[in-house]
């Protein structure tokens, strides 16, 4: 589970990535969307999973957490479909996200204890973590993940090599 926030913009971070997390990542996206939906008691399409994971927690903190894991995970379904030339068994999970959250703040039974975009939640070993979160997750990705990365299908992003 995590959010590989490689930039700030959430359409770059999911460009970014190597093929198989454009692969992945989709569904970790809609697990950590549909976990906090079901928090809320809101619509929702996956089991509950990883309530107090910090990618998780994270993205119900703040409205634009969670619209930013939003718009990250309709990017890496759109990616994907760039990349593949087929729709993410995710895709439509994630866009009915967005549906049954306007409905829960509508009804007034969605609360975000913070205002604003707070910082990334780091998931990731202690020797990658620093300040800047986009920076940290940026090495843990060289660091980490590279030894099996690959981009067949879209352009390896200039910080990656």
């Amino acid at each position: 589970m995590n959010i590989f926030a490689v930039d700030l913009d959430p359409k770059f971070a999911a460009y970014s990535l190597c093929d198989q997390h454009i692969v992945k990542m989709p569904l970790e996206t809609a697990q950590m969307l549909s976990t906090n939906l079901s928090l809320w008691g809101l619509d929702h399409e996956y089991k509950p999973c990883f309530h107090n994971h910090p990618c998780t927690i994270w993205a119900r903190q703040s409205y634009l957490n969670f619209m930013w894991l939003w718009y990250h995970g309709a990017s890496l379904c759109y990616t994907y479909t760039l990349r593949y030339k087929k729709v993410h068994k995710c895709e439509e999970i994630i866009r009915n996200a967005l549906k049954s959250l306007q409905n829960g703040l509508k009804k007034g039974l969605v609360e975000f204890p913070a205002k604003g975009l707070t910082p990334f939640a780091q998931a990731m070993p202690e020797e990658f973590k620093q300040e800047n979160a986009v920076e940290a997750y940026r090495s843990y990705y060289k660091g980490a993940k590279l030894s099996f990365a690959r981009w067949k299908y879209g352009g390896r992003p200039a910080w990656a090599k």
